[in-house]
């Protein structure tokens, strides 16, 4: 694999890592509950949402998706999905990289499944996998208006014409699909613009790795970090990573 590229102030926001399994048909909504038990120390909160993809309907009642939030992780987990979010948030340290967040979910998948073998619920069945890195890119890093499109990304420009009317875009959005080696799934690489609480405005780009999984779910993970590293690395400009995030 490809030696990681390290930056000492990467965009980086958010991490996901996503486990998808056959259904467990005998999860009922109250193991949820029991399952925080065993967690609420680290992860004292608990909401609820709506299930994500397919789910499965309980009595004519789908079950929910439940969070358990622990600063700066968040836990989702439905009866067919289980999630780890990790979220950048100023009153704890930056991204302690891939290992201990790998390692992290890791722990936490084993414990969700020693729970579901202690109360007979079944044993998940790995079916697809997801990993996501989400990195805001704030206005006067690196860039200032749309029409700097090609200081932050390699492959887009906007050609700005100040006779034109269309000289500087005042939005974007662009999706790109790639094929993961060993035809193990895809990248999708997702750009776009918007506005913060404070009206400032940011580039968000997304880089997302999913395809199915069988046994080896672990070095799945590990192929779809190397290629995000590499498609990072790729379709970010080399201006931009070494003046703003101080590629090392």
């Amino acid at each position: 694999m490809t030696a990681s590229l390290h930056y000492e102030a990467p965009p980086l926001i958010e991490v996901v890592y996503d486990l998808e399994f056959q259904p467990l048909d005998a999860f009922r909504a109250p193991h949820f509950g029991l399952f925080w038990s065993r967690l609420v120390e680290s992860f004292p909160r608990c909401e609820q949402a709506p299930p994500l993809g397919d789910f499965q309907i309980i009595a004519g009642i789908p079950l929910p998706r439940v969070w358990l939030l622990g600063e700066p992780f968040l836990i989702q987990m439905q009866n067919n999905r289980f999630i780890l979010n990790w979220r950048k948030d100023p009153d704890f340290a930056d991204y302690p990289r891939y290992p201990k967040v790998k390692d992290k979910f890791r722990e936490l998948y084993a414990n969700f499944s020693d729970f579901l073998s202690e109360y007979n619920l079944g044993v998940p069945v790995p079916t697809a996998c997801e990993l996501r890195y989400v990195n805001q890119i704030d206005q006067g890093s690196g860039w200032n208006s749309l029409g700097d499109l090609s200081k932050v990304f390699r492959h887009i420009c906007w050609n700005a014409d100040s006779e034109s009317i269309l000289a500087n875009p005042l939005a974007i959005a662009w999706t790109g699909h790639f094929q993961l080696p060993g035809d193990m799934g895809k990248v999708v690489i997702n750009i776009k613009h918007g506005n913060k609480a404070d009206d400032t405005s940011v580039l968000i780009l997304e880089l997302v790795a999913q395809g199915p999984v069988g046994d080896d779910v672990w070095g799945w993970f590990d192929v779809a970090r190397d290629s995000l590293n590499r498609s990072f690395r790729d379709v970010t400009a080399d201006e931009i990573q070494e003046n703003v995030w101080r590629r090392k």
